[in-house]
């Protein structure tokens, strides 16, 4: 009763003050409870979001590690290949030119041979030559040079050994 009487007695705008008070100070409340609430998101994704770099951050540390393993187990590979590879064609054309030489060596007996006849000619200008065989092309060629036989043989060592390559280079993919 006493608060109806007082508020009674006082004028209309303090009322009216005294309401707007009241709704400002509910309104700060809210919005300082908002901005709490928005901080604490904002803090959450924050943190969430580090945790995902640092996630990140480890898996690619993991896959640079399984590439440079990768690449040093094909550089290997690699290497071993191309050793192995010049080694065998190394053998081959020592083995060639033991054969050639042991040949020159046996044609020149007491009883042999004197001189080997002439390969038969070409029945015309263009026709292709009558021993040649086919053009052999690409690697094998230059790095076997001599007759078909050694020339294929050359050949055959160097598909054997592309073919090992690729056997051991997919080896370990998974």
């Amino acid at each position: 009763m006493i608060a109806g009487t007082f508020v009674r007695a006082l004028p209309s705008w303090v009322l009216w003050l005294a309401l707007a008070a009241l709704v400002a100070a509910s309104a700060g409340w809210g919005y300082t409870r908002g901005l709490s609430a928005e901080r604490e998101a904002r803090d959450d994704l924050v943190a969430a979001f580090a945790q995902f770099r640092a996630e990140v951050a480890a898996q690619g540390r993991q896959a640079q590690a399984r590439t440079e393993a990768e690449i040093t187990r094909q550089e290997t590979i690699n290497a071993q290949t191309h050793t192995a590879y010049g080694v065998v064609v190394d053998r081959l054309r020592a083995l060639h030119a033991a054969d050639r030489l042991r040949l020159t060596a046996g044609s020149a007996r007491a009883g042999g041979s004197a001189v080997p006849a002439d390969a038969p000619t070409a029945s015309r200008a263009d026709a292709a030559a009558a021993d040649a065989g086919p053009d052999p092309g690409g690697d094998a060629a230059t790095e076997a040079p001599g007759s078909l036989t050694e020339r294929c043989q050359a050949a055959t060592l160097q598909c054997v050994w592309l073919q090992h390559w690729i056997d051991e280079q997919a080896a370990a993919v998974p």
